[in-house]
């Protein structure tokens, strides 16, 4: 399964980036935290969705970074897809 959408990227206290996923990840995926492929403007790695206080977030690595993404809290075009298959 494939979704594309639109997210904020913004950072932690200590500049870790990350994307806040804005559907339900279990619905669509059948899962909390599955692995996916990420699509980040022309980049692409792996990844998996993590869980944290009720959120689905990913994480955006530092190495995946440079130059960042875009700057905190702007939007940026995101893609993720399962990467196991949907029961």
């Amino acid at each position: 399964m494939k979704k594309t959408f639109r997210a904020i990227v913004s950072t932690t206290p200590d500049d870790n980036l990350f994307i806040e996923i804005p559907f339900d990840v279990k619905a669509t995926f059948g899962k909390a935290r599955p692995p996916v492929i990420v699509t980040l403007g022309k980049h692409t790695y792996r990844s998996t969705i993590s869980v944290y206080a009720g959120k689905s977030l990913l994480g955006i690595r530092k190495s995946h970074a440079k130059p960042p993404p875009s700057p905190p809290a702007q939007r940026s075009p995101s893609r993720s897809k399962s990467t196991t298959p949907r029961a």
